[in-house]
């Protein structure tokens, strides 16, 4: 998804290959046993970066970017907007509109991305 996204955009398009590159071959995904040694977790990643990877922000940002564009340009007219850094999404307005667009915005990258939110990591203030 990180390269066709870069694809459709004709600024970071030079970059596709090389995500794709990065991105495209299986890899082995090892997790922390006893005693701190590694042990095999039984599959391989194919899909997308390993989270923490010196990749990985830049991919999910890029990835998101679609996305982020509509719900800033929601929030706009009530004054407020959605910027996002690294894996962070901050929206800003009434929170009578940010409520509803953060859920469309979530639906919108659910249906195209599947990725998992982390409710104890969401804030509002």
């Amino acid at each position: 998804m990180v390269a066709r996204t870069l694809v459709s955009s004709p600024g970071l398009a030079p970059l596709a290959r090389l995500f794709y590159a990065t991105l495209a071959p299986k890899y082995p995904i090892f997790v922390t046993g006893k005693g701190g040694g590694l042990t095999p977790m039984g599959r391989d990643g194919e899909t997308g970066v390993a989270q923490g990877s010196v990749e990985a922000g830049v991919a999910f940002a890029i990835s998101i970017h679609p996305e982020l564009k509509v719900l800033d340009a929601e929030l706009r007219p009530y004054g407020g907007g959605a910027r996002a850094g690294h894996d962070d999404v901050r929206a800003c307005g009434p929170p009578w509109i940010v409520f509803a667009a953060m859920q469309r915005f979530h639906d919108a990258l659910f249906l195209r991305l599947r990725p998992v939110v982390q409710p104890s990591q969401c804030e509002c203030w």
